[in-house]
C-alpha cells in the first residue's frame, strides 16, 4: 500500500479563528495517521512556535512532520529530528538590505 502525506498551513487553515483544530478535522487525522499515511504543517512560523502548536494537538507523532520558516526547516518531531534546513547567508541578507534600501524599499 502506498503512503500518502496531506500538507497543511497552520492559520486559517489547520487551525481556527480561535486557534483550535476543529474536533472533525482531528479526527480525519486520526484515522489518516492510523493507516499509516504522513501529515505535515507548514507554516511561515519559526520552528519553536510550531513545535508549540504540534505538541499542543499531538502532531509531534510518528507520521507527523513539521515544515517551518516557509520551507526553510523540515523536522521530525517524534525523532526530534533535522531533516533539512536552509538559510540564507547574512552577507546576502546584508546586501538585499542595501539593495532595497538604495530603492526606497522597506
Amino acid at each position: 500500500m502506498r503512503k500518502r502525506i496531506l500538507f497543511s498551513d497552520l492559520d486559517a487553515t489547520l487551525l481556527n479563528d480561535q486557534k483550535e483544530i476543529p474536533k472533525e478535522t482531528k479526527q480525519a487525522l486520526e484515522a489518516m495517521l492510523a493507516q499509516g499515511d504522513l501529515f505535515a504543517v507548514c507554516t511561515g512560523r519559526p520552528l519553536r512556535s510550531a513545535q508549540a502548536v504540534a505538541r499542543r494537538y499531538g502532531l509531534d507523532k510518528e507520521g507527523c512532520y513539521l515544515v517551518s520558516y516557509n520551507g526553510g526547516v523540515i523536522y521530525d518531531p517524534s525523532k526530534g529530528q533535522m531533516i533539512s534546513y536552509a538559510s540564507i547567508p547574512p552577507a546576502a541578507v546584508q546586501r538585499l538590505f542595501h539593495a532595497a534600501q538604495q530603492a526606497g524599499l522597506y
